[in-house]
């Protein structure tokens, strides 16, 4: 990786990203490009200059270098630049945020993560002596079973405006309605909240970065509509101030290598102290989520928990 030095000649370099060139390796004549997208991720827009003579005051902005194009699709872009026909209206950009206000979801303030057990000793032997994650009612997402749904994720998408209220509908661009989840394969899979369906991975790439697209229309246990929408509710259990849009939430099902052994621990993790007189591997990580109607993108941190050694199973 390298910078491109934007001072003189504009260039342009482009790569295919991993799903392009798995497309295109099929060799069968079907690979067509049919959509692209820009972003400026590098781009400080405070350099601009305003007292500057006529002509240079975004001088410093055209001569910033850029990050030349690679293949790592989890590196690449984290904000995509969009086009919005409704100009006239415009005032506030849509948002996405982590809902750790309900008592369902599973976000615990103290670690700044969502907290993932592998098995069922790790989830008493954490619950024990924490008494902020009470697991008896909710607090730590249930990765080795899932479909003993007590708590998960959950995204919320609207305007985070008081200005707009939440009675105010969002309408076609504004409204996110299908969403794309990244997240590593050799960690688990994305399984709705209750815990009845497992998503279809659309492709795993060769960084074991597992895509799942999931769609309002299609996928509907993981995308609702955000049903409070008036200004009286406007504080309960939710976490964007003005218009609301869709609701997105899921949960892990942990993968065999996180439930049965210590070895993706101790290669990848470390050990932290739970707050017992429990050690507990962990291993922290990041699952992806973007908006492909907005393009908003978030990154949600995750931390996978085994406890170290033997403990009592609770009863």
């Amino acid at each position: 990786m390298a910078f491109l030095d934007n001072s003189g000649d504009i260039i342009l370099d482009a790569v295919l990203t991993d799903t392009g060139r798995k497309r295109l390796a099929r060799g069968d004549g079907s690979f067509r490009i049919v959509k692209f997208a820009l972003g400026d991720d590098e781009i400080n827009y405070e350099t601009f200059n305003g007292a500057a003579a006529a002509g240079e005051e975004d001088l410093q902005i055209m001569q910033t270098p850029v990050l030349e194009a690679f293949t790592n699709n989890t590196s690449q872009m984290h904000s995509y630049l969009q086009t919005y026909t409704n100009n006239q209206t415009l005032l506030y950009l849509p948002t996405m945020a982590i809902n750790n206000t309900r008592p369902e979801n599973a976000y615990s303030e103290t670690l700044n993560t969502f907290i993932v057990a592998t098995n069922s000793d790790t989830l008493c032997a954490y619950g024990t002596g924490n008494a902020g994650n009470d697991l008896a009612t909710s607090g730590v997402l249930r990765g080795y079973n899932p479909n003993n749904a007590i708590c998960w994720i959950r995204i919320d998408q609207g305007i985070d405006n008081d200005e707009v209220p939440p009675s105010t509908r969002l309408l076609g661009e504004f409204y996110e309605n299908q969403y794309m989840i990244e997240m590593d394969s050799r960690f688990g899979q994305i399984i709705d909240s209750q815990g009845n369906t497992l998503a279809s991975e659309s492709f795993i790439d060769d960084d074991q970065i597992a895509s799942y697209y999931l769609s309002m229309n299609v996928n509907t246990n993981f995308v609702k509509d955000n049903p409070v929408k008036d200004a009286a509710a406007a504080g309960s259990g939710q976490v964007i101030n003005g218009a609301r849009g869709s609701i997105l939430q899921f949960q892990i099902q942990v993968s065999p290598n996180l439930q049965n052994s210590d070895s993706f621990f101790t290669r990848l993790g470390g050990i932290f102290d739970g707050g017992t007189s429990t050690d507990f591997y962990f291993i922290d990580s990041i699952i992806r989520v973007t908006g492909l109607t907005t393009g908003y993108r978030l990154d949600v941190p995750v931390r996978y928990i085994r406890n170290v050694g033997a403990f009592t199973p609770c009863s």
